[in-house]
């Protein structure tokens, strides 16, 4: 270590700067390639301490899923093992970033739903409010989809 130099604090503005970073690298040409590179630590990310971090890497996670169906995938598979962490605050972020999980992973969207529909009856914070919003993102996606 950096002699008792790494606060927590510390470290975590290190990981903001390195996602920021990541987040450079993985535009335009070779981007899907540097971001496949980057999937696996970005998935250990999502259940890191800090909120900014776990939301840093579902939006870089986000961009690859976009663009590669497998990895869409494989993070659905880890947002559903989020979705009923211990950690509540793994478990927050993980229901404050369902509705993009059930767009970019059709395949998930029906079990999603029924996380957050059980979520929201046991008034768990944030479930209720996302639920709609993955409602209505689904309802306007495929009505723009119809026309």
């Amino acid at each position: 270590g950096l002699h008792g130099v790494n606060t927590a604090g510390n470290n975590m503005s290190i990981v903001m700067e390195a996602l920021s970073e990541a987040e450079l690298v993985t535009k335009g040409d070779g981007g899907v390639q540097n971001l496949l590179r980057l999937e696996r630590p970005l998935m250990d990310l999502l259940s890191a301490d800090d909120p900014e971090v776990r939301d840093a890497a579902y939006k870089l996670l986000f961009r690859l899923a976009v663009q590669h169906s497998d990895a869409a995938k494989r993070l659905s598979r880890k947002h559903a093992a989020s979705m009923v962490a211990q950690n509540s605050e793994v478990q927050q972020s993980a229901i404050k970033h369902a509705p993009e999980i059930a767009h970019l992973c059709a395949a998930a969207a029906p079990e999603i739903m029924r996380q957050l529909l059980r979520l929201a009856r046991q008034n768990h914070e944030g479930a209720s409010a996302e639920l709609l919003r993955a409602a209505r993102s689904g309802l306007a996606f495929h009505c723009l989809q119809a026309k």
